[in-house]
């Protein structure tokens, strides 16, 4: 099943910027819509751990050129302390799977002592009675999470995070030159300071290590030299396990251009027959993308914005954002009132307050003059006409009360466009988010209150909020837990209305 989305969104985040490319599938290839990409203060990131939320909050803020309410979002989690691996399976039962992969996780020095957020993907077996092999992936899970709500405090909500390399080897299968250079290729990704050599056999991933370069290398030339140190390393291994990889693709995903030098060096000293050097401003060379990236954006970014355009669901792929809780048990259909239904009814009120009341007394009267008649027919008896009655009356009591609060509300700040207000909070409100009050006082300030299933989605809200003309400041008053509710979490949100003339 190929999916039917046609634009998407790659966030590529590492120790020293913030990319992002919003694509567009099409006919011929990939189309890119837009770039965003602006530099990570120092401190920012520190060990794959956001340090500085403000100062990365002020740079995601980029995303919001490339962001679509159409597709979704893809992030990339920060290089250092990453793990991906592939490792070989001895066991069958899916249980048993979990743990072994769990223990293969905890070995990482890095991880020591800290929770993280993993997943894997068992790809062919090498016998019919095993899996075979798993392609592993994790990440401090702190680290992820607090990535994931600094995008959702700008407005970008994620729908999956995954690593650099695998982002790297989705833009390699979309390449024109990929049938030319064999089944058997091994792909070098050079980025934030890191060499990640990736080992694609038959098209399926079969190897992926990484290490950091050593950081006196003066330039990309000596840079180069020590990369193919480590590709003529890879190249050994396999040769002496009996097979042959003739290419090597060197992805420069550092520079947006490699001096000609760079990559005469590497193409030199590479035992292989084939070796290619894609940087940003080279890559439309290779994949059929209009107009190309021009140096503009990350290879990371694209091949992260690819993800839910080209991956079907047997693809090999991991995905490390925090699983949620059901949705339908999460978040109850218990509804006040929605904001959408509120600024319907705010609009009757603004429209004609006197109207909506003559109606309701008219309403009133009729039902009276009903229960009136039907005692003299003697369709009632006279106790079931007088609680009738006197439910009838309760319901219009309480609707006019209502509306006669809605009547304040509008007359206390005439100058607040309501209609546009309630519009925005209800444009506001993710899906999977409720409303349950609104209330105005006489300060200019409007309380907004719910329910939603986690912190991001309430951070998404707030963020809404504050884009809407009509208010001036939106802050998070509460955001609680609900007990015996699967994690639910109680939100207000005080809002300051924007100034206005009297209309």
């Amino acid at each position: 099943m190929k999916s039917t989305m046609t634009t998407s969104l790659g966030i590529d985040i590492v120790g020293d910027e913030v990319n992002a490319v919003l694509l567009k599938k099409t006919r011929d290839g990939f189309r890119v819509l837009a770039t965003s990409r602006a530099s990570v203060p120092v401190g920012t990131i520190e060990g794959g751990r956001i340090v500085d939320v403000t100062g990365l909050l002020k740079v995601l803020k980029v995303a919001r050129e490339c962001r679509t309410r159409s597709g979704r979002t893809v992030l990339s989690v920060p290089l250092s302390g990453t793990l991906v691996r592939v490792v070989p399976l001895e066991e069958d039962d899916p249980q048993a799977v979990t743990g072994y992969v769990r223990d293969e996780i905890a070995q990482y020095a890095a991880f020591s002592g800290r929770k993280t957020a993993s997943d894997y993907h068992v790809m062919a077996p090498v016998r019919k009675s095993t899996p075979g092999r798993a392609l592993v992936a994790a990440a401090d899970q702190a680290g992820v999470e607090a990535l994931v709500r600094a995008c959702g405090n700008v407005g970008v909500g994620a729908d999956a995070v995954e690593p650099a390399i695998l982002a790297c080897v989705r833009v390699f299968r979309a390449a024109k030159s990929r049938e030319r250079l064999g089944p058997n290729v091994m792909l070098a990704l050079l980025k934030g300071g890191l060499l990640t050599l990736a080992v694609l056999q038959k098209g399926a991933v079969d190897f992926i290590r990484s290490r950091t370069l050593a950081p006196s290398a003066p330039s990309p030339v000596d840079r180069y030299d020590q990369v193919a140190d480590d590709i003529n390393a890879v190249l050994q291994f396999y040769t002496v396990e009996g097979t042959t990889i003739p290419s090597v693709v060197v992805i420069d995903d550092e520079h947006d251009l490699a001096p000609v030098e760079a990559g005469e060096t590497i193409r030199s000293k590479v035992a292989c027959e084939a070796v290619e050097v894609w940087t940003r401003s080279t890559l439309s060379d290779h994949v059929a993308i209009e107009p190309g990236l021009s140096g503009k954006g990350s290879i990371t970014a694209l091949g992260l914005a690819m993800r839910f355009l080209v991956d079907g669901p047997k693809a090999a792929t991991v995905n490390l954002l925090p699983k949620e809780a059901d949705r339908a048990t999460v978040v109850q259909r218990n509804l006040v009132l929605t904001a959408i239904g509120l600024a319907a009814l705010l609009l009757a009120v603004i429209l004609g307050t006197g109207a909506v009341r003559w109606t309701v007394m008219r309403m009133q009267g009729r039902i009276a003059a009903m229960q009136q008649a039907e005692l003299k027919r003697g369709d009632q008896s006279l106790a079931d006409a007088v609680a009738e009655l006197a439910a009838t009356e309760t319901q219009i009591a309480a609707t006019t009360a209502e509306m006669e609060c809605l009547t304040r509300a509008v007359q206390s700040h005439p100058a607040v466009d309501w209609v546009q207000l309630l519009g925005d909070v209800g444009a506001a409100v993710p899906k999977q988010a409720q409303l349950t009050e609104l209330t105005v006082d006489g300060t200019s300030i409007l309380q907004v209150e719910g329910v939603c299933e986690s912190n991001e989605d309430v951070a998404t809200l707030v963020s809404m909020l504050n884009r809407s003309d009509s208010i001036a400041r939106a802050e998070l008053l509460e955001a609680r837990r609900i007990q015996g509710r699967d994690g639910a979490i109680r939100y207000a949100i005080t809002c300051t209305l924007a100034p206005g003339e009297i209309r």
